[in-house]
């Protein structure tokens, strides 16, 4: 006795949809900057270059209140 077996439904493939959208002819590249080194063509994570040293930035809230007063 032979057994058919019959073939699954296809279905949509169930990951995420495409975040990147089809960009209009006129409507211009988006250049990567990288925010280590400050080069363009690439991004941070691709970046071979050491990093470049660069001093905290500093929260002048406390002495911006004292400065009004």
């Amino acid at each position: 006795m032979e057994r058919i077996v019959w073939p699954q439904k296809s279905r949509k493939p169930a990951w995420r949809p495409r975040k990147k959208r089809i960009r209009s002819n006129g409507e211009p590249k988006v250049v990567l900057k990288c925010t280590r080194c400050e080069k363009v063509g690439h991004n941070r994570r691709t970046c071979n270059n050491p990093q470049l040293y660069k001093p905290p930035k500093r929260n002048n809230k406390s002495n911006e209140s004292k400065k009004n007063d």
